[in-house]
């Protein structure tokens, strides 16, 4: 340790300020090496990752593509069964004509056959929507069923939400109807 001491007294203070600022230099230089060396690593790792990604990705993309293709005719499909027009008052009017000529083509009374308006109705996800239509009518079983059987066979979505079926003078039934009806407003 003398040694060092002795030494360092033999150099002049500017020499030794000088050596130190040099010292700590090469410190800093090799730090932020170091860093940049590890930043590269870091960039590096990120690009693997996004790499890996991507061809995950890509391997899956046939796979997605024929899902869409399967959804875009899924899509094709109920848009067949809805009823799609211009305004609710045409579809409403569409829906109540279409009903009527069951209704009468089964032997039915109809007693009342109604949308039910309702101003809060908004549009599906798929821009789908859905009015609800109240029925009266009256008949025999036979007459109730082949009604059902039309109602199945029209091509068009309907829900039946709720029904009452009631005796009323010996054969003659009285029916209490709300059936959901599916459409899309197109412009």
């Amino acid at each position: 340790m003398r040694q060092i001491i002795y030494r360092l007294q033999q150099f002049d203070r500017k020499t030794l300020l000088f050596g130190a600022a040099a010292l700590l230099l090469i410190f800093n230089l090799g730090r932020m090496t170091y860093n940049y060396y590890q930043g590269q690593l870091e960039e590096v790792a990120s690009q693997k990752d996004l790499f890996e990604q991507y061809k995950a990705s890509a391997e899956k993309l046939p796979e997605l593509e024929v899902r869409v293709s399967r959804l875009e005719q899924q899509a094709v499909y109920l848009e067949r069964h809805l009823f799609i027009g211009k305004t609710i008052d045409e579809i409403s009017s569409a829906v109540q004509i279409m009903m009527q000529k069951m209704v009468t083509g089964a032997g039915l009374t109809p007693e009342s056959l109604r949308p039910i308006k309702d101003n809060r109705a908004e549009a599906g996800k798929a821009g789908y929507e859905k009015m609800m239509i109240k029925m009266r009518l009256s008949g025999s079983l036979p007459q109730f069923i082949d009604f059902y059987s039309r109602l199945y066979r029209s091509g068009k979505l309907f829900l039946i939400d709720s029904i009452t079926l009631r005796s009323y003078k010996g054969d003659v039934l009285k029916s209490y109807l709300v059936i959901q009806v599916y459409y899309k407003l197109r412009d």
